[in-house]
C-alpha cells in the first residue's frame, strides 16, 4: 500500500545565471513498511528533497501526499501538528535536548501533542534499541551511538506514518554507523516502520529495500 507520494516537486533558488534547481521535477512513491534510500553527492538535492517531504520547507511546485493527505497544502499550524503526529525525524546531529533526561527526550513529541505516552510501547522500543537502562541519563552522558539510538526511539515513539533519516550515520565511526543501520532495519521489521533515508554512502544505501539516485535535483 502506498504511504507516501511526491509528485513533480520543484524547489529553485536564485534567478538568471544564479538559478539553482535544488529539486527539479521529482516524482516517486513509497510503499508502507519499506526502507528507501535517497543517494547523491553533496549538492544533489537530497536534503532539500527530505525537507520538502517532511514539511520543513515549501515547494515552488508539486505535491507531497502522506497517508492520503497533502502536506504542502496545509497551513503552517496544520503542518506543525501533522508533522508531530505523522513524521518522525532522525538527524545526524541527534537534536536531543541536553536539559531533559532520555525518557523525557523520547516522549517529548507525544507530550507536546497533549497525549500520554504508551508506556508499554516505549519500554518495548527502548528494550529493542538497547537503551532501557538509560532512561534517567542525560544526553551528554551517552556516546554518539547511544544518542542516535535515543533519537531513533524518539522518532518512532509516536508511531509515525513515515520516518525520515538525514545522514543518520554521518557523525559516527564505521562500526557504530553499521550498528545504527542495523537498528533502522530492525525498526522497519519490528515496528513495520516506513523509512526514507538520505545518504551519500552507496554501501550504506545497499541495506535499503530500494534506492533513489539524485543528481542536480533530478532522479537519475
Amino acid at each position: 500500500m502506498e504511504i507516501l507520494a511526491a509528485r513533480n516537486l520543484k524547489k529553485y533558488y536564485g534567478s538568471g545565471e544564479n538559478l539553482i534547481k535544488a529539486v527539479d521535477g521529482i516524482s516517486f512513491s513509497v510503499e508502507k513498511g519499506s526502507f528507501t534510500a535517497i543517494v547523491g553527492t553533496s549538492g544533489s538535492g537530497k536534503t532539500t528533497l527530505l525537507n520538502l517531504i517532511g514539511g520543513l520547507d515549501y515547494a515552488d511546485e508539486g505535491e507531497v501526499m502522506i497517508g492520503g493527505e497533502s502536506v504542502l497544502k496545509m497551513s503552517d499550524d496544520e503542518r506543525t501538528v501533522f508533522r508531530r503526529r505523522n513524521i518522525g525525524f532522525v538527524f545526524q546531529n541527534y537534536n536531543l535536548i541536553s536539559t531533559l533526561n532520555i525518557y523525557k527526550n523520547i516522549t517529548l513529541p507525544i507530550r507536546l501533542d497533549g497525549n500520554k505516552p504508551d508506556e508499554k510501547y516505549i519500554r518495548h522500543i527502548c528494550r529493542t534499541l538497547g537503551i532501557e537502562d538509560k532512561m534517567e541519563y542525560y544526553p551528554n552522558q551517552l556516546s554518539g551511538g547511544q544518542q542516535q539510538r535515543v533519537a531513533i526511539a524518539r522518532a518512532i515513539a509516536a508511531k509515525p506514518a513515515v520516518l525520515l533519516a538525514d545522514e543518520p550515520t554521518g557523525n559516527l565511526d564505521s562500526r557504530t554507523g553499521a550498528e545504527v543501520m542495523g537498528l533502522l532495519k530492525m525498526t522497519e521489521r519490528e515496528f513495520s516502520q516506513t523509512i526514507i533515508m538520505i545518504t551519500h554512502n552507496e554501501v550504506i544505501a545497499q541495506l535499503a529495500d530500494g534506492i533513489i539516485h539524485l543528481e542536480d535535483g533530478k532522479i537519475v
